[in-house]
């Protein structure tokens, strides 16, 4: 501790430097006898505490008190004089401000007055330093909301009342002398009515089931329309009853413009009163356990609303403030305090004659008296302020801790003069490092300059370059900086100018850093995505419509114009009423029902062909289609888009196509007639030779061969496709010819046959294998009687893939015939062949045949089909 001692006597002043030395004091001091030395000493070096004699020559008390207060407002001063009258010292004391006085004669006193003044003057200090803290970070605070811009509000449920931050009111491009609009106002003046009410939902939904909301909403303003992120909490009593919401509104139009999720708002931190009522007061505590108030200031009245006489008369007045909770813990802290002689410093809670509570501190170090008793000469401090100040503080922090962190900020303040950094986790979050990892501000800072991409970089500097000049106070910048592990993000970085040098420069900046790599990747998609979609209609050469279906107004392409050889600028009325004055009218009935019917909300989309009168007088053929885009609160239909394509000559060729079609299948079916007559014909010579000349096996089985080729002819001439065959049918039909042909009384044929059609390249060599297969049996394997069974069915239920099934119950074909090669055997055996067919035979005591085989997509002459592409590339 260095003290200053005024002092012009020596033998005064060895006398009080010999009482300091006995004391628990470590000091050191400096001697000043005059006002001359005392100025001297005063403007040169830095005291803790002035000792000063009341009467100097040529120096007036009050005028070194003024001067020492001038250099250290929190300094103690306290008088040490031989001669003084009390009620000069108590004016010295109450009314000048000076710490205390001591007689000369009783420094006894001096010690205890020396650290409760020391103690008092820390405790000013520091209470002096968090009111200009809180000033500082309620400034930055502000600062910080504008960069963001974030708002806060509150609004108290009892009696509507509504607070704005300043912020708020240059959101909503509101004047701040006309005050915060009411919620009902709000509601109707800045929303649309959707908005409005999805806003007035979340908000009762907030009061009555205690539920926070965030959304982002659509504003209507002065200057235009804004995007602003809402974010609701409730507050609650004891009880659980919400008597109020708080929270925050960010302007995120910008963030919203590039589909980026953004923003936070914070309350305004309340004003703090700067003064610091205190009493000073002596109180004994007595060896029989009674006390009495000896001495207490006016200033009591302020704090306790009772006067210094009532207090003094009966202290009791001032103890009964104290809160139950608190009396007691005061009153153990007084006796442990007489015991061991321990400074008194406590804080307790007492109610003033408005019923509101305040915090007091009292501090005072305990001495014995000359009958035995414990004394204090104590300071009462009021401290309400400074609590409601720290819990003010910490209430800030977390909310603007609450709003960073909600709008995903990473938050960072920089000193222009020496380059360095300071900056919260999410903003080293985004670089990929934990602070530990960067070694102080001064990296800091060069880490994110170096990061920043090469070509981004001049960016930043010339930003930085114009704020250090003078010319700006803030920047907005978009810039791509690399991460830890090498990848490049993208950032949305603002700065804001705080503080600045005497020629006007800045030399201290804070910002906000959003991560929107999301967002520019988003918009990037959408123009790649916008330009395929227009080299998309362009290549297709598709009118595109947009119809408000209400009011029956339309906008379309330069190619819906073209389609009808217009330009956009020779059609003067609206395109809706334009193109329906243009439709056929057998065909503008049927676009209208269309309508009509999305409309009612039957359908959502439509599709037709209609015809439209082109600008030289003829129509051409357009294929409408529109979809349902947009619904009222109804669910009725409201916008429609849509598109047109020119379809004349698709349709004409079409027709063509159809014409001819139609041809080639009379051609087709004039074909299989001829054949199937021929073949007739050729049986029919064969049946006549056989009259004329006898039986000939040989040519009984060749007729019987031809009729089976006849049959699906016949049945390819019935059919509309003239290549696929019933083959169910032209089986029964076969079977009709096999029993006019042969004596089958004993014989029993059971057939099996998928429902559907085979393919004549399939038909022919099947017909012919049952042909050689029930003949066989006929002849060889059961010519006195038995069983056949035919199966044609679906392998595994696979529709494009065939079983056949074929048996007798015959006792089968002898081993040693099999080895001579016979015509018949021979001939299945190529009809299994041209059918590709899989198979497995059985001649061991039966005759069994199973085979599998699977369409081929061949032609009419059993050729594999090729399908060309035509001119525009489908086949």
């Amino acid at each position: 501790m260095n003290i200053l001692i005024l002092e012009d006597n020596t033998d005064d002043k060895l006398l009080l430097i010999n009482y300091l030395k006995n004391t628990p004091l470590d000091f050191e001091y400096s001697h000043a006898p005059d006002k001359k030395s005392y100025l001297h000493l005063l403007r040169s070096e830095h005291f803790d505490l002035i000792l000063s004699d009341y009467n100097i020559p040529g120096y007036d008390v009050e005028e070194a008190f003024t001067e020492a207060r001038k250099i250290d407002h929190y300094i103690p001063f306290v008088i040490v004089s031989g001669v003084i009258e009390h009620e000069q010292a108590v004016r010295l004391v109450t009314e000048l401000g000076i710490s205390d006085f001591i007689l000369k004669d009783n420094l006894k006193r001096l010690y205890d007055a020396i650290t409760r003044e020391i103690k008092s003057s820390e405790t000013n200090r520091e209470l002096d330093e968090t009111q200009k803290r809180l000033r500082e970070q309620n400034y930055r605070l502000r600062r910080a909301q504008k960069v963001a811009k974030l708002g806060d509000w509150a609004f108290d449920v009892k009696t509507g009342e509504i607070t704005w931050s300043t912020e708020l009111f240059h959101i909503y491009d509101r004047r701040v002398s006309e005050g915060p609009p009411s919620f009902d106002e709000m509601i109707g003046q800045y929303y649309q009515a959707d908005e409005g009410y999805k806003l007035q939902q979340l908000v009762n939904k907030a009061i009555n089931k205690a539920e926070s909301y965030d959304l982002d909403l659509f504003v209507t303003t002065q200057k235009g329309i804004k995007c602003v992120h809402h974010i609701g909490t409730p507050e609650m009593d004891k009880d659980g009853v919400v008597t109020g919401l708080h929270g925050i509104i960010q302007d995120v139009s910008t963030q919203r413009e590039m589909e980026v999720e953004l923003s936070e708002k914070n309350k305004t931190i309340g004003v703090i009163a700067d003064n610091i009522n205190g009493v000073l007061l002596r109180y004994a505590l007595f060896p029989d356990g009674t006390g009495k108030l000896l001495f207490i200031t006016d200033a009591v009245e302020d704090i306790f609303g009772i006067s210094k006489d009532e207090a003094l008369r009966d202290d009791s007045l001032l103890w009964n403030r104290i809160l139950d909770e608190d009396i007691k813990n005061m009153r153990a802290s007084v006796l442990k305090a007489a015991q061991f002689k321990e400074d008194l410093d406590f804080v307790w809670r007492v109610r003033d004659n408005n019923n509101e509570i305040r915090h007091i501190n009292g501090m005072g170090r305990p001495f014995e008296g000359e009958n035995g008793e414990i004394i204090w000469n104590s300071l009462l401090l009021d401290v309400t302020e400074h609590y409601k100040l720290q819990e003010n503080i910490i209430e800030s922090e977390k909310r603007l801790d609450a709003a960073i962190t909600g709008a995903n900020l990473g938050i960072w303040d920089s000193n222009l003069l020496d380059e360095t950094t300071i900056a919260n986790n999410r903003w080293y979050e985004m670089l990929g490092y934990e602070p530990e990892e960067v070694p102080g501000p001064e990296a800091l800072f060069a880490l994110f300059i170096e990061n920043i991409h090469p070509e981004d970089k001049p960016k930043i500097v010339e930003a930085l370059d114009s704020i250090k000049e003078g010319e700006k106070q803030s920047f907005e910048l978009i810039l791509r900086v690399k991460n830890k592990s090498g990848d490049y993000f993208t950032i949305l970085d603002k700065g804001q100018a705080l503080e600045f040098d005497d020629n006007g420069k800045a030399t201290h900046l804070i910002g906000t850093v959003l991560d929107i790599t999301e967002q520019v990747q988003l918009e990037n998609k959408l123009k790649e995505s916008q330009f395929r979609l227009r080299m998309a209609v362009e290549g297709a050469k598709l009118g595109i419509w947009d119809s408000n279906i209400r009011d029956q107004t339309n906008i379309a392409n330069e190619r819906w114009y073209e389609m009808l050889g217009y330009s956009p600028e020779e059609v003067k009325e609206d395109s809706f009423t334009f193109f329906f004055s243009r439709v056929h009218p057998e065909d503008g009935k049927k676009i209208m029902d269309e309508i009509k019917a999305i409309e009612q909300g039957k359908k959502e989309s439509f599709e037709e062909v209609v015809r439209v009168k082109h600008k030289s007088g003829e129509y051409i053929t357009i294929l409408d289609k529109g979809t349902a885009l947009e619904f009222d609160e109804d669910g009725f239909v409201t916008r429609m888009i849509g598109t047109h394509l020119d379809i004349t000559e698709l349709v004409s060729t079409q027709r063509r196509l159809q014409r001819s079609l139609s041809e080639k299948e009379l051609l087709i079916k004039e074909i299989h007639h001829r054949v199937k007559n021929n073949l007739a014909i050729l049986a029919g010579l064969l049946e006549l030779d056989i009259f004329t000349k006898g039986e000939n096996p040989v040519l009984s089985d060749a007729i019987s061969r031809i009729r089976s080729i006849g049959f699906v002819h016949e049945l390819l001439y019935q059919t509309e496709t003239m290549i696929d065959v019933d083959f169910k049918e032209y089986l029964n039909s076969y079977l009709k010819h096999i029993k006019k042909t042969y004596s089958i009384e004993n014989i029993h044929i059971e057939t099996e046959v998928l429902s559907g059609n085979i393919n004549v390249n399939e038909a022919v060599p099947l017909g012919l294998l049952i042909n050689e297969l029930v003949t066989n049996s006929l002849k060889h394997g059961i010519p006195n009687g038995g069983n056949i069974s035919i199966k044609l069915t679906n392998k595994d239920e696979l529709e494009n893939s065939h079983q056949f099934y074929y048996s007798d119950s015959g006792s089968g074909i002898d081993p040693e015939k099999l080895k001579k090669s016979t015509l018949g055997l021979e001939l299945i055996k190529t009809l299994l062949s041209n059918l590709h067919a899989d198979y497995e035979l059985v001649t061991d005591k039966t005759f069994r045949l199973q085979a599998y085989f699977t369409p081929k997509e061949r032609g009419a002459f059993g050729n594999p089909v090729k399908l060309e592409p035509n001119d525009e590339g489908s086949s």
